[in-house]
């Protein structure tokens, strides 16, 4: 029986139909019972919603015959033979997904059959019904959707999704293992590994780590209960994929030359990691505040003022933007390098070749900027702030000053800092000396050195918002800054006579 399971469409499945219809069917009578308990109306939504949410059925039934449909497929499929024939590790892997991916719709459309099935005789709309609206013990799966979704029928498809996004990160998480491993015994340890922890998720783990716990991922119901959001545990298991699928690029390359790689990439990666976990500290710090996404952004990017400095924030400010600024300052390091009478032939001059180049800096100023932003969203929708455009800290300033000093001050900071470490390495000829020297500048970030923020250092902090609601003055100081900068500097590459 177990060898025609490697076929998605294998009648052997359908065993488990009156196994789901039962347990279903209990289900319906336990509704029918609180509703006629409440004198409520209901119908056919209310034993399907409650039947795909449901933790004893996914944990107990549905969850482990999908860990076993893969890890069966994993271990059966693996051939050197198939391996000849679709050419490398990752194309074995992309048609072990194509299967997974037939199998699991198909499983998941036959356990919302038999729900669908199930729940006839009971009326038919597209709206809620009145037991579904109504805040009762033992009515949490229904209460909750029904308060999220303004139509039953998103919460069937999100549902649907959701739990396919699972099992897909996890079928694709498995597949990457083992063909690294090539052990069985490592795919069964995990299987066995995620069995439990979907129990121990239910019974045991306590909800304060709804992050660890698999039913939130699992269960619409629960990841919208747990998180406080419709779209947490879609952007956890999204985020999971991708980096699932950024690692199959990987299989089957050379390794020494993957080392050379994550060489050059593993500084990138750190500051991106260092970048989150900051805006995740502030995030679990203030969690129960009952702020806003507004909040969170202030919070997160505040930086320094002459009232409330705190080192921790400048710590995080240094690490964003003058970490964004070192990783321009090794750019530079190669563009000066590069330098020839080639490039003076191929650009005309010194000032349109170094446009070339800076042009690129400021189009990646602006994606960094939104990036900061949306990772910021991502993680106050994970942990259960408002998206509210309002900020409950200044409730006073709007929302276009928020985005005007994160972005238009942002950017015109960024790019001073930018000019200054190409100015100073023009002039010294060594790239190092000028980024030494902003790092010497950050001292204007300290309480009361910055005379009333004349020196164009930190002005993009979101903590300026606190003294001064309208943040133009320090766009027009680092516009002069910025305009001072380039005429210095563009005269210097005038009339710098170049010496091969």
């Amino acid at each position: 029986m177990l060898v025609n399971w490697k076929k998605p469409l294998s009648v052997y499945w359908l065993i488990f139909v009156p196994i789901i219809s039962l347990y279903i069917f209990s289900e319906r009578n336990s509704i029918l019972l609180k509703a006629e308990t409440e004198d409520a109306t209901l119908n056919f939504w209310d034993v399907i919603l409650v039947s795909v949410n449901d933790l004893y059925l996914i944990v107990y039934l549905m969850f482990p015959i999908f860990l076993l449909k893969t890890g069966h497929q994993l271990a059966n499929s693996f051939e050197y033979t198939q391996l000849v024939r679709w050419g490398s590790y990752k194309r074995w892997i992309i048609q072990n997904l194509k299967v997974f991916s037939l199998f699991n719709v198909c499983l998941l459309l036959l356990w919302n059959l038999c729900s669908l099935v199930v729940s006839f005789g009971l009326p038919f709309t597209l709206q809620w019904s009145e037991f579904g609206q109504l805040n009762l013990d033992g009515n949490e799966i229904l209460y909750t959707l029904s308060s999220n979704f303004s139509q039953p029928l998103y919460a069937l498809i999100l549902q649907f999704l959701l739990f396919f996004l699972a099992m897909h990160t996890i079928q694709l998480v498995l597949s990457i293992l083992y063909v690294l491993t090539k052990s069985k015994r490592a795919i069964y340890t995990c299987l066995s590994f995620l069995y439990v922890m979907s129990i121990l998720s239910f019974k045991v783990i306590p909800v304060t780590y709804k992050w660890l716990l698999l039913p939130n991922y699992l269960s619409l119901f629960h990841g919208v209960e747990s998180f406080s959001s419709t779209w947490a545990s879609f952007l956890v298991l999204i985020l999971l994929l991708g980096i699932a699928l950024i690692s199959l690029q990987f299989i089957g390359r050379d390794f020494r030359l993957l080392k050379e790689n994550f060489i050059e990439v593993a500084p990138i990666g750190i500051f991106i990691g260092l970048i989150l976990l900051g805006i995740v500290f502030q995030a679990m710090k203030y969690s129960d505040a009952n702020l806003t996404a507004m909040d969170l952004w202030l919070l997160a990017f505040f930086g320094t003022t002459h009232e409330a400095f705190q080192i921790l924030s400048l710590s995080f400010y240094v690490i964003v933007f003058i970490g964004f600024v070192y990783f321009v300052q090794l750019f530079l390091q190669k563009q000066l390098m590069e330098l020839s009478h080639y490039s003076i032939i191929r650009y005309e001059s010194l000032v349109k070749w170094f446009w070339g180049w800076f042009s690129a800096i400021l189009r990646n100023t602006i994606v960094f900027l939104l990036l900061l932003t949306v990772s910021t969203l991502i993680i106050s929708v994970g942990f259960g702030f408002s998206l509210s455009l309002n900020s409950r800290l200044l409730p006073d300033v709007s929302a276009f000053i928020f985005s005007y000093q994160f972005f238009i001050n942002g950017f015109l900071q960024i790019t001073f800092y930018v000019l200054l470490i190409v100015l100073i390495s023009w002039i010294t000829k060594d790239v190092l000396k000028s980024f030494v020297t902003l790092l010497i500048f950050i001292v204007f970030m300290f309480p009361g050195i910055n005379f009333d923020y004349l020196i164009p250092i930190g002005l993009n902090s979101m903590g300026q918002l606190f003294i001064n609601p309208t943040p133009y003055t320090h766009s027009i100081v680092l516009v002069i800054s910025v305009l001072a900068e380039l005429t210095i500097l563009v005269y210097l590459l005038r009339r710098k006579d170049f010496i091969l």
